[in-house]
């Protein structure tokens, strides 16, 4: 089971700092309750992950995007269900990768516009600056 910060993604435009729950005291809700191990990870990770000290089975992971932005080490990427590529939740702007499959791009066409939409991600999702612009599309929307 993974926890995630609430964040600005949501169909609503609800969304209030005040409203999020940081995963640190989520992990110290659960801990406090169940013991836990962390488990070590090689690779970089959207969640710090845990396990039960008294071995039941199961994995918990904290995800603090909000409290604790992981940016500089996130490998994650997404296209959505219209071909959109994403190269971060928060980008503003997506590359159209059905239009290019559509047109007949082949395999090393779509992997020049995948790197040149890599190369133009930016370091960071902004939410805690004051500059921050919200995406139009809300999470369900992206397929995070």
């Amino acid at each position: 089971m993974r926890f995630i910060e609430y964040m600005p993604l949501d169909a609503e435009r609800a969304w209030e700092r005040g409203k999020v729950v940081p995963a640190a005291e989520t992990l110290a809700a659960v801990s406090s309750v169940y013991g836990l191990v962390p488990v070590a990870q090689d690779t970089p990770q959207p969640a710090t992950s845990y396990r039960f000290a008294d071995g039941a089975p199961g994995v918990l992971g904290f995800i603090p995007s909000v409290t604790k932005p992981f940016c500089d080490s996130c490998n994650r990427m997404r296209t959505t269900a219209e071909g959109a590529f994403r190269v971060c939740l928060f980008a503003l702007e997506e590359t159209d990768l059905r239009a290019a499959l559509r047109s007949g791009a082949d395999d090393a066409g779509l992997e020049r516009l995948i790197r040149e939409a890599l190369w133009r991600k930016w370091p960071g999702h902004k939410i805690n600056h004051p500059d921050f612009v919200r995406p139009d599309r809300s999470m369900s929307m992206i397929g995070g």
